[in-house]
């Protein structure tokens, strides 16, 4: 049977290879490294400290540095990094299309937001309704129009919950969009207010 902490080094190696998300520190995770987060716990005693490991496979570790030994491991579904996909569809729209090298996008696990006037490309707002496997994006502007950016952001995070199980709805939309939205094939979920994105729904 595989020693745990090898197991450990091999996730390690892979995901370090093949990483997932955005290069932006997390609330809960801790410090983003190459392909996972790692967070310092502290302990009652001095000097004495484990590395809480979670990489983007879903693979979690508690690490105790001074005797190198791991103390407990874990899998994390996928499906929980919802809100760390769709802070990577985000991250890659305004890198891949501006000067921007660390753009601003507030991620929790329920809410996902890229404020005003902190990127030149979109300002944008989504809720995750982890019950019922929603993703609702409630604010979408992009300022520079007719150059595809908030199709291409759609059919990327349409992407990332479909293959999560979870479904993508557009809400609180201004009529025009609505109407857009309509014409592109998307379901109407609430007359004027409500839909949702579709492999129906052309976005290209």
């Amino acid at each position: 049977m595989k020693h745990t902490l090898e197991k450990f080094e091999e996730d390690k190696n892979f995901n370090q290879q093949n990483p997932l998300f955005s290069p932006l520190n997390d609330a809960y995770m801790g410090d983003r490294i190459d392909g996972g987060f790692v967070k310092k716990i502290e302990t009652n005693v001095e000097n004495v400290f484990f590395l809480q490991y979670t990489f983007d496979n879903g693979n979690g570790y508690l690490y105790e540095p001074e005797s190198n030994i791991i103390i407990d491991e874990w899998k994390t579904p996928k499906d929980y990094f919802i809100h760390k996909h769709i802070e990577k569809c985000l991250y890659d729209i305004i890198i891949n299309n501006s000067d921007i090298n660390k753009p601003t996008i507030l991620c929790d696990v329920n809410e996902i937001e890229v404020p005003a006037d902190t990127n030149p490309i979109i300002m944008f707002r989504a809720v995750v309704d982890r019950e019922n496997k929603i993703v609702s994006a409630t604010n979408i502007h992009v300022y520079k129009r007719h150059l595809g950016y908030g199709k291409k952001l759609l059919k990327s995070i349409y992407t990332a919950c479909k293959k999560l199980g979870y479904r993508l709805f557009l809400t609180e939309m201004v009529y025009s969009f609505y109407i857009s939205m309509v014409k592109r094939g998307a379901n109407v979920i609430e007359i004027e207010d409500v839909v949702e994105i579709t492999d129906k729904t052309h976005l290209d």
